[in-house]
């Protein structure tokens, strides 16, 4: 901003220098405009370079960001295996749940498998640590179906936890988006399939 202020200074001086003292000729006037004009298309066209380098930059930390987000998922994994060893796996899939594209919402079938599950491990009293998966099928972004399967995920951990009122550090959610799909994507019934969640029961 302080060059342009510059210019457009330097330009008003010639102007008037060239008004009150006759000792600048109208081409040599034109000649200091054209330089200027020049001048002031360079500081545009490398205004509009550090754009397109900010872009970039914003692009890269976006990618890097979501690389960080993979490599989190996976840490936390690990992390919670290495709690116990695994009981048993319980899957809602699209033959209980139903899923519908891009929702969350738990059918009443999908409740009832939850509660025969938790019932049993009430009335066993068993000691044990809930790990529930969210997964998605591969239409959208993936940034869009990491934040759905979390959503599915959570949408088990509600229901369980105003039902059976299973302490908070003992649930655990994570969502793995379309990355883990049991079914072919590229078909209806696959993509149903692939939209579910994954109720682990640790030790």
């Amino acid at each position: 901003m302080n060059k342009y202020r510059f210019i457009f200074c330097a330009i008003a001086v010639i102007a008037m220098f060239s008004l009150f003292t006759g000792c600048a000729s109208k081409s040599y006037v034109e000649k200091e405009v054209a330089a200027l004009d020049q001048e002031i298309q360079n500081l545009k066209t490398s205004v509009e370079e550090n754009q397109t380098q900010i872009t970039e930059t914003q692009e890269d930390l976006d990618s890097v960001k979501q690389e960080t987000e993979k490599i989190k998922v996976d840490t936390y994994k690990a992390a919670v295996l290495a709690k116990g060893k695994l009981l048993y796996t319980v899957t809602l899939s699209s033959d209980q749940t139903k899923f519908a594209l891009g929702k969350a919402e738990l059918s009443e079938q999908a409740k009832g498998i939850i509660d025969d599950l938790f019932n049993k491990l009430v009335r066993d009293n068993e000691n044990v640590y809930i790990e529930i998966e969210g997964h998605t099928c591969n239409i959208g972004s993936a940034d869009r179906n990491y934040e759905l399967g979390m959503m599915r995920a959570n949408a088990v951990k509600t229901y369980v936890v105003e039902h059976y009122n299973i302490p908070l550090h003992k649930i655990s959610c994570i969502s793995y988006g379309f990355d883990k799909p049991i079914a072919d994507n590229n078909t209806k019934a696959g993509k149903e399939q692939n939209r579910r969640v994954v109720i682990k029961v640790l030790q």
